[in-house]
């Protein structure tokens, strides 16, 4: 399903991020890593996650992105082309300072849409014809921490829901440690534009109607390198996501636990727009996954490639 945000960009990016359900994990990781989504799994693939600071008391991010499979935690949710459009608020509990913690209140929600039928190659919906494409629709609430300059916590709590009716309601608590590792290389090694952005998501079920409560654990770096004296601003990465499980997050044939589920990887490219009173980012990318066995996925298939195209406007 998300997933949620980073710097803004053009992601050329090999990864299916990982939803072992529903999950948000996409779109919205692009400025936390995500890229969030945020969701079934998210997803997505995010954008570099780097810590974020607001100068408003009230801030908003909306986007959209264009996949060619939805596949998230390397769980493939939909074998068709999906829209998925996101919309987040964000509420400033603190000033930003140097010595102390800077609060943000974060309440969002993330959608999957596609031309087919609502999960396609998967449990199709049950509900009225109208809402047959509509295959999620996420909640998700909770607080961000930036602290030491250089490091983002966030503690987030997601609402998964079909309104086609292909899957029934799923509930999810989220912690995420991002570190923003660039002034290592820029003043410790005097390499500009580099960093390899370190972070690590765990997730618990709290609700799911077929298994008890499934944990998810997802290290990852995007070494990240933004080019100089560029005319545009170009920021071109590379991803690497490890996916594990425990309690049945992932299964083989036999039932029993996998606890690495799956490896990401992939190319992606970013480039920001500034339009004055907010900020315009794209981003498109090729995403890779490949499962540690061909029962993950859903489809029987070790390898899955995603295509991706997407936009966020931050205001």
């Amino acid at each position: 399903m998300h997933q949620f945000p980073a710097a803004a960009a053009l992601t050329l990016a090999a990864t299916a991020v990982a939803a072992g359900q529903t999950t948000h994990e996409a779109s919205v990781e692009a400025e936390a890593t995500l890229l969030g989504l945020p969701p079934i799994g998210a997803p997505a693939p995010e954008d570099p996650p780097r810590p974020y600071r607001t100068i408003r008391d009230v801030s908003v991010s909306v986007g959209a992105d264009y996949v060619t499979k939805y596949i998230s935690r390397g769980i493939v949710f939909s074998n068709e082309p999906s829209v998925q459009p996101w919309l987040e608020l964000r509420f400033a509990l603190t000033e930003p300072d140097d010595d102390d913690p800077h609060l943000t209140w974060r309440i969002g929600t993330w959608n999957s849409m596609q031309g087919a039928d609502a999960g396609e190659g998967r449990p199709r919906g049950t509900r009225e014809r109208r809402l047959r494409h509509w295959y999620e629709f996420d909640l998700y609430t909770g607080l961000q921490v930036d602290f030491f300059d250089h490091f983002q916590t966030s503690f987030m709590f997601y609402y998964y829901s079909s309104p086609s009716g292909a899957f029934d309601d799923i509930h999810e608590l989220e912690w995420r440690l991002n570190y923003d590792d660039q002034w290592v290389w820029e003043q410790e090694l005097g390499l500009e534009g580099f960093a390899l952005y370190p972070a690590m998501r765990i997730t618990a079920e709290t609700r799911h109607p077929e298994r008890g409560g499934a944990w998810y654990f997802q290290p990852s770096i995007t070494p990240s390198y933004t080019l100089q004296d560029a005319p545009v601003d170009l920021t071109v990465s590379v991803p690497v996501i490890l996916g594990f499980g425990a309690n049945e997050m992932y299964l083989d044939e036999d039932g029993e636990n996998i606890y690495l589920g799956m490896i990401q990887s992939g190319l992606r490219l970013s480039t920001p727009i500034d339009l004055g009173d907010g900020d315009l980012s794209i981003r498109g990318g090729l995403d890779v996954t490949y499962v540690t066995d061909s029962n993950i996925n859903g489809f029987g298939n070790d390898v899955e490639f995603v295509g991706r195209l997407g936009v966020t406007y931050n205001f």
